[in-house]
């Protein structure tokens, strides 16, 4: 009977380990305090483990809040709604967040990275004014809202958020944006302005997408596969702000350009030589050439300009 209460003893003092959660900064866990999640309103350095499962929406929008560190963040395991502004993180990992499906970080200036590889039920993924310089979508297929303006991103692949209906990038350092999800006619609003080193943005269909997005750069062009955008990168810099209507061509277009033009040529979508004009004209005839998607480049004295032409 001895032996019994011993253990029994035991049983009921040993420590229960893992029933509180470490939170790193102490400025998240006074804000945990203050909004009444951390229920022993201590500030030493840990919440129970089930004051974090029981969170489903966390708002952190003090200007002042100074945190620097979401370490714990990854035991709030229901949470689905995350809004943080004007931290001072570097880097947020949200896999251990597999509920969240609404994620929202602006005007975080030293935020350079997040991780979102394993929340694959978000939906709505707001990322403005922040310093990131990667962002990695490809898990988080059901992603419906896209907006990442205002940060550092080089490169974007969507090809798998075939949800996508809207997507802004602009004010970025993008050179590489691949959109050929299979879907893109569920897009309804895009941008990808001020993306000056964006020569080609890849998409299901060019012609849809030129009449429907118009908020491109100007030296940006939509294009299909590899070899139009192949066509267009052997060409230099624009730099005469050259002019083209109409465009869609039904059987002649127009050139205006502030230089002189020296010659005009029109390349098919993989890259072959089409035509070329030696001297400038009133119209340029497109009358024989099949409907279409062409480039048309454009060389004066300052350089070359390559523009995107449809002939109907």
């Amino acid at each position: 009977m001895n032996r019994y209460i011993v253990i029994l003893f035991l049983i009921f003092t040993i420590p229960i380990y893992g029933q509180y959660t470490a939170i790193l900064d102490s400025n998240f866990e006074q804000f945990l305090i203050d909004e009444g999640i951390d229920t022993e309103q201590i500030l030493d350095g840990r919440i129970l483990t089930s004051d974090a499962e029981n969170v489903t929406e966390l708002t952190i929008d003090d200007i002042n809040n100074n945190i620097s560190d979401f370490g714990g963040l990854e035991d709030f395991s229901n949470l689905a709604f995350f809004d943080a502004a004007f931290t001072l993180c570097t880097s947020i990992n949200f896999n251990g967040n597999p509920q969240l499906s609404e994620l929202t970080l602006a005007f975080n200036s030293n935020l350079e990275s997040i991780q979102i590889e394993e929340c694959i039920t978000l939906l709505q993924l707001s990322l403005i004014n922040n310093k990131l310089s990667t962002l990695d979508v490809s898990n988080n297929t059901l992603i419906s809202g896209l907006s990442c303006s205002n940060n550092e991103i080089v490169s974007l692949d969507l090809t798998n958020n075939a949800d996508l209906t809207f997507f802004s990038c602009s004010n970025n350092l993008l050179d590489h944006l691949d959109l050929r999800n299979g879907n893109n006619t569920n897009i309804t609003n895009y941008n990808s302005s001020n993306n000056s080193d964006l020569l080609c943005i890849y998409v299901d269909d060019a012609d849809y997408s030129q009449s429907n997005w118009i908020n491109i750069d100007p030296n940006s062009t939509f294009v299909e596969t590899e070899a139009e955008c192949d066509a267009l990168s052997v060409q230099d810099v624009p730099k005469n702000n050259v002019l083209l209507y109409p465009n869609p061509a039904i059987d002649k277009f127009k050139i205006e350009v502030s230089g002189e033009v020296k010659e005009v040529q029109i390349f098919n979508v993989l890259g072959q030589l089409e035509r070329v004009y030696l001297s400038p004209s009133k119209f340029y005839n497109v009358s024989d050439l099949s409907q279409g998607r062409y480039f048309v480049v454009v060389k004066t004295l300052e350089g070359f300009e390559t523009l995107s032409l449809l002939v109907k």
